[in-house]
């Protein structure tokens, strides 16, 4: 077996049967539940909750908005449809910025502009606070902390953005079902992923059966979140001082310092994920980029394989002090 960064997105078809005529309205409430006060606004995906952020804040081409280095292509992507999207020095002015809390770390913004929150991949525990820079938005990934197969959270701190976000959602074209069907067939062919990249950044539908899986999968949030403590518990004495788990959230993986040699013994020993980067300041504009590989903590991974990476990295060790 194989595993990557995030747990594998699918859909639980029993569920779809099981919960028919699921709709958005359900989900967010839920979701309100588990995070207090966060008005929670659901989407098909991250970055169809990013591009809606950027045209509620009404950002033109003409305004910077600050993204991470070695931003994935969905945040280029969702930013630079309306806006210019720039990986900015600390003396560059920003209309706003996207802070990542990469894999689950939170990272911290000296900017005070406009804040959007980019949690993709971080576990937040239910009850616990949200926008942990004061941001003015926060965005989940659900299939990235579920393994939903999609599903994206915009939580707002203020009520008036909620409402803006929402009615951009729903003035835009009616595609859920288009885009759900070219996501279940992405598996079979890459083509199919490559026309649903190309229309999902201004998504705004998601279908019953859809909504049904996210409910089912919520449901069972608290025995995800065991499983990922049980998992940090195997991996937690690779970690560097700087890339200790934190107490609000949960990451889907951890950085582990590695050389050449090591990622190659990993990847020989099932992990897809390469060597990447990761700021090890976790702050910005200051950035303080390390190689690691991100060993996977998540729920697709079995503790039995966390115990074999520990055990095969343990001879390798002296290498990154």
């Amino acid at each position: 077996m194989s595993y990557f960064l995030w747990p594998e997105g699918r859909v639980h078809w029993r569920a779809c049967i099981k919960k028919p005529g699921t709709g958005i309205l359900s989900i967010e409430e839920r979701l309100d539940r588990l995070y207090p006060g966060a008005r929670p606004v659901l989407f098909p995906s991250a970055r169809a909750g990013l591009s809606a952020i950027i045209e509620t804040l009404q950002l033109g081409r003409s305004q910077k908005v600050g993204i991470p280095p070695f931003a994935s292509h969905c945040v280029w992507n969702a930013v630079s449809w309306r806006a210019d999207p720039v990986v900015p020095s600390t003396d560059m002015p920003v209309s706003a910025y996207v802070v990542y809390h990469q894999w689950g770390y939170t990272h911290r913004c000296s900017s005070e502009t406009i804040l959007i929150e980019d949690s993709a991949d971080s576990l937040c525990l239910p009850g616990r606070p949200l926008f942990p820079n004061g941001g003015r938005f926060e965005i989940l990934s659900l299939p990235k902390i579920l393994g939903t197969l999609c599903g994206g959270v915009v939580f707002c701190r203020r009520q008036d953005d909620a409402d803006r976000v929402r009615a951009v959602r729903e003035a835009r074209p009616g595609r859920g079902w288009t885009q759900f069907a070219l996501r279940v067939l992405m598996r079979y062919g890459f083509s199919f992923g490559t026309y649903w990249q190309g229309a999902e950044f201004l998504n705004g539908g998601i279908p019953a059966p859809a909504c049904a899986d996210i409910l089912d999968r919520l449901e069972s949030l608290d025995q995800i979140i065991s499983s990922r403590r049980a998992h940090l518990e195997k991996v937690v004495d690779l970690l560097p001082a700087w890339a200790k788990p934190e107490q609000d959230r949960l990451p889907c993986a951890v950085p582990v310092l590695c050389t050449d040699r090591m990622a190659a013994t990993l990847h020989t020993n099932g992990l897809i994920s390469r060597p990447r980067h990761f700021n090890r300041s976790r702050s910005y504009p200051n950035t303080d980029m390390v190689r690691v590989v991100p060993v996977p903590v998540h729920q697709d991974v079995p503790v039995e394989w966390l115990t074999r990476v520990r055990e095969t990295l343990a001879p390798y060790r002296s290498e990154t002090q």
